[in-house]
């Protein structure tokens, strides 16, 4: 996809302008790794988390960790140095990772808008079961590796004009296919998908405004029930509308290459055009890390989840940096002269001034047991006095 528009256009970028964007990059490519593998994480082991959108979300993070990890670094490098310096086979399966990716998002982001609606305008028919979302989930990676299956066979490193440095493109035998295949890829992986979600999304809206929940009234418990729902609807809207607002500019701009070719044949247009593009080709990749910033903000359980995971994360260092302490003082315990009585009472103060500070666990066993052993042996130092 952008690798084909990199193709049209030459010129390395000035040093002033590749810093920022090298650190745009580096940053992005880091929080989506660390984030979409936060929320994998939080949304597998969490409790609250627990809900009938687990299995999409973490769908929808994998496609994310996919484009972060398969795609952005080789896309940006690309890009940054205006030729493929990896190996000719990489240009194809990096092309096609990245078109999976996308489509792998799409279909689940359609699949929710698709959940939520039948929830909310069939509330007392049957919900899509684990299971089903398990096939579900299957059915959309079925799609997005068949479908993005030509970029294994059009995808190529080949040099360009008079440049022998190789450059990772979409070969086409003709024009006219490309730009079809172009048109096809806008339609089904932006177009179609934004038009069946905002229609999903637009009914699900009125119906929540509109509809009352069933049986008996009860005003707190249907307050309580409508907002909740409709948090649920504000975060997936947004996510699909940073979908959207990120992937637009590239689209548009791809768009405007192929409706007007003879601007990438202009030096002075040059420079302009390549800033145009590193921008838009940026906020596309930056896609990948923005759900997990709408979750921490959007999603109560999400974050109780990640609070509580990080609690447990932290009380399990601190229990093992204890057990450390434990083993030291047993150590230390073992080669001090424990015939001298004056050193049992140190060790005896020095043990209970520690255990106050610790309530049970590893630690607190090993000073109680150093306290007992220090009391018999100064007992038997006593003795032989």
């Amino acid at each position: 996809m952008s690798n084909r528009t990199n193709s049209s256009l030459s010129g390395l970028m000035p040093i002033e302008s590749l810093v920022p964007l090298l650190i745009a990059y580096v940053l992005t490519t880091t929080l989506a790794v660390f984030g979409n593998s936060l929320v994998i994480v939080v949304f597998s082991c969490g409790r609250r988390s627990r809900s009938d959108l687990r299995g999409f979300l973490i769908n929808l993070a994998v496609a994310d960790l996919v484009m972060a990890i398969f795609c952005t670094p080789f896309t940006f490098t690309h890009t940054i140095m205006n030729h493929w310096p990896f190996s000719n086979a990489l240009c194809p399966l990096v092309l096609y990772m990245q078109l999976v990716s996308v489509t792998a998002s799409v279909c689940t982001n359609t699949a929710l808008g698709f959940d939520r609606f039948w929830i909310v305008a069939f509330p007392l028919k049957s919900r899509l079961t684990k299971s089903r979302v398990k096939v579900v989930i299957l059915m959309i990676w079925l799609i997005a590796l068949s479908a993005s299956s030509v970029q294994l066979f059009i995808g190529r490193a080949v040099t360009n004009g008079t440049n022998t440095k190789p450059i990772c493109r979409e070969d086409w035998e003709d024009e006219k296919s490309r730009q079809i295949y172009t048109f096809f890829v806008l339609l089904t992986t932006y177009v179609v998908p934004l038009t069946i979600l905002t229609a999903t999304y637009g009914m699900v809206g009125v119906k929540l405004w509109q509809r009352t929940t069933p049986g008996n009234a009860d005003q707190a418990r249907d307050m309580q029930q409508l907002r909740s729902k409709r948090k649920v609807i504000k975060m997936l809207v947004v996510i699909v509308a940073l979908f959207a607002i990120c992937w637009l500019p590239l689209h548009l701009f791809m768009i405007v290459l192929d409706s007007v070719p003879s601007w990438t044949k202009k030096t002075e247009l040059q420079p302009i055009l390549n800033g145009i593009y590193y921008t838009v080709h940026w906020l596309a990749m930056s896609n990948s890390c923005v759900n997990p910033i709408v979750y921490s903000f959007l999603n109560d359980s999400f974050r109780a989840d990640l609070k509580r995971l990080v609690r447990n994360w932290c009380n399990c260092f601190k229990g093992r940096r204890d057990g450390e302490y434990a083993r030291t003082l047993v150590r230390d315990y073992s080669r001090s002269d424990r015939a001298s009585l004056k050193g049992c009472d140190t060790n005896r103060r020095l043990l209970s001034s520690r255990n106050q500070h610790e309530d049970g666990g590893e630690l607190g066993q090993v000073v109680i047991a150093l306290r007992n052993v220090g009391e018999r042996q100064r007992d038997s130092d006593l003795n032989r006095l």
